[in-house]
């Protein structure tokens, strides 16, 4: 992992003494926090469909290592085509851990499952799947910012009768900027592999601005654009996000 590597370029060229300035406002995906989170989105999709979906997170991070995280989504999803529905999407259930956490550079390593818990399969993969995760963090101080990379990989291990399965790989690089200690910023790319497709990419650019309180409560607001390969589940044409979470 190319960016992996230039993350830990940037911490073997930092001084023992050197800390960060920046806060990560609950961005930084290497940390295992305690949180509530809702975001709610509204996409146009590959075929001229539309997804609109208010997701509901969970984290329970003990032993300042471990993390233990849900998401389900209540979504409507309208084809250009025929009748939308609109219900409980796929839940999500994973177990990560912080493996190696220094001033300037952290590890992290999740598994879990995401299950076929759709209420209609327009809403749904249509399968039950398995996935493994890997992110890094790495500060750069001298500009309050912090740069992440993770890597999700998604396996169907069970499916609908009919249903394609899943093989993703899903790469984001992100930018964090705290402006103040209560503003940030974030930006970057999400880099889509659909290995069920003969090895088709795809790729969605994304921004977001927040703002946190001093009780841990933080709302941002985010566009994004997809760039190619619209074809692919999770490339959107447009999408824009609003979000609230709070920090426990």
């Amino acid at each position: 992992m190319i960016c992996a590597l230039s993350l830990l370029a940037l911490q073997g060229t930092s001084t023992s003494t050197s800390t960060s300035t920046s806060t990560t406002f609950g961005t930084d995906p290497t940390e295992p926090l305690t949180r509530l989170e809702f975001s709610f989105e509204h996409a146009d999709q590959h075929r001229d469909s539309t997804r609109t979906a208010l997701t509901t997170r969970f984290d329970y991070g003990f032993l300042d290592r471990f993390v233990l995280r849900a998401d389900l989504p209540f979504a409507n999803v309208d084809p250009d085509a025929g009748r939308g529905e609109t219900g409980i999407g796929d839940l999500r259930a994973q177990f990560g851990w912080r493996a190696y956490d220094e001033r300037t550079f952290a590890m992290f390593f999740a598994g879990g499952v995401v299950l076929d818990t759709a209420s209609d399969e327009l809403i749904g993969a249509r399968s039950d799947r398995a996935f493994v995760m890997a992110a890094a963090a790495g500060a750069l101080p001298e500009i309050r910012s912090r740069l992440t990379e993770t890597i999700e990989h998604f396996v169907s291990f069970d499916r609908d009768e009919g249903g394609d399965g899943v093989a993703l790989t899903n790469l984001d690089i992100h930018l964090m900027t705290e402006w103040s200690p209560r503003v940030w910023t974030r930006g970057g790319t999400e880099f889509i592999v659909d290995w069920h497709a003969g090895e088709h990419t795809g790729m969605n650019l994304d921004f977001e601005i927040g703002r946190t309180s001093d009780t841990g409560f933080a709302m941002w607001i985010g566009p994004a654009v997809g760039l190619f390969g619209h074809d692919i589940d999770g490339v959107v044409d447009w999408r824009f996000t609003v979000g609230a979470r709070w920090l426990f």
